[in-house]
């Protein structure tokens, strides 16, 4: 099993805002830039903190759009296998 580190917390105890931070910042993305991508519009970098701090939760449809986005699997932003 390999389990990715940031710091010294596993990737796998972390949720999902937390996943999508470190995943953008890896990727070189600002929230605001996401949040553009996304069709955000004015309000990009504050909805982006908000799914990141955890005062909001993106809708599945979204957290869909996130992980295309961002390139990944939306199995690795909203729940990690372990392998």
């Amino acid at each position: 099993m390999r389990v990715l580190l940031f710091g010294k917390v596993s990737y796998y105890a972390m949720d999902t805002g937390l996943r999508i931070k470190l995943v953008r910042e890896h990727r070189g993305l600002t929230q605001q830039k996401l949040g553009e991508m996304l069709g955000y519009g004015k309000s990009s970098a504050n909805r982006i903190a908000q799914y990141e701090m955890g005062y909001r939760s993106p809708k599945a449809n979204r957290l869909k759009e996130i992980a295309k986005a961002m390139n990944l699997s939306l199995i690795h932003i909203s729940e990690p296998t372990r392998h």
